[in-house]
Parts: C-alpha cells; structure tokens; sequence
C-alpha cells in the first residue's frame, strides 16, 4: 500500500467477489441508512449500517473516484475505515440498459394491487440499487472516476 500523507487515511472497500479499493484517501463520503456521511482523518470511531448510494474517494485535492456501493456496514476509525458491501461497481461496470429494466420490473411489482408485502420490500430495494447505478453510471463521462490505486491485489 501506498505511503500515507499527514491528511490521509487508509480505506478499504470489499464486497464478496473481491477488494474494490485498497489505497490511502483524505476523504471518503457514502451513504448510510440515516443520510449520506463524509469521513476525514482523525473522525470519531463509528460503525454505521449503508444503504445503495454513490461512493466518492477523494484522493488528494485534484483526483476523485466515484463508485457505488449497496448494503453493508462502515467501520471508521481515526486512521482507517473498512467498508464491507453486499455490492460495489465502478461506471463502467454498470449495464444501464439493465438498471432500466430492473427499474421498471419494480414499478410494475409496486404497482400491481396483487403483489404482497414481500414483493413490495424487494421491488423498493431493487429500485434504491438501480437508481443508484443510473445516477453513478452518468459521472463516467468526463469524470476521474477510476485510478491505480483501485485495489491492492496482494493484499
């Protein structure tokens, strides 16, 4: 892993297909189930369970990563945060097409005055994830969105 800087801290993303991120960042905003939270260096020990939303790395002053991220929890400590997700994509990795349709099919579900309770919570999670996928899926244009650092593989 990279030398870290007076600023930064060591952040490490994994979902259960692989290490997403593994590198030094001085800034890190995700959301969680009670709002979108932004760590720095030093930020107070706290475990906090995460919805699906974007990930933003911040690197250093000039170079930031966006993913997204689903389910999971946030371990932060002052010098460094652990994030164990269900999921975890870069833009490029998300089928929009796909996202689109999995939208739809929960609007349908949710819709439908026969679908049970069951249905309804499922459709409502799937459609938090797509929504999540389409909005990230749109920073790849033009965006630093990716860098070297993606994850330390011999780790």
């Amino acid at each position: 892993m990279a030398e870290l800087k007076s600023n930064q801290f060591n952040l490490v993303i994994i979902s259960p297909e692989r290490k997403f991120y593994n590198a030094p960042v001085e800034r890190v905003t995700f959301r969680t189930t009670e709002g979108d939270l932004g760590v720095l260096k030093g930020h107070i020990p706290l475990t906090v369970g995460l919805s699906s939303g974007h990930c933003k790395i911040q690197i250093d002053a000039n170079t930031t990563h966006i993913g997204v991220i689903h389910g999971g929890f946030a371990e932060i400590q002052p010098d460094q945060v652990t994030i164990l997700v269900d999921a975890a994509e870069w833009p490029d990795e998300i089928d929009v097409e796909r996202a689109k349709r999995r939208m739809r099919k929960a609007e349908e579900i949710i819709s439908s005055p026969t679908s049970g309770d069951l249905a309804i919570k499922r459709a409502r999670y799937s459609m938090l994830k797509q929504m999540a996928r389409i909005e990230v899926s749109s920073m790849k244009e033009g965006s630093s969105y990716r860098g070297e650092f993606l994850a330390d593989e011999e780790s």
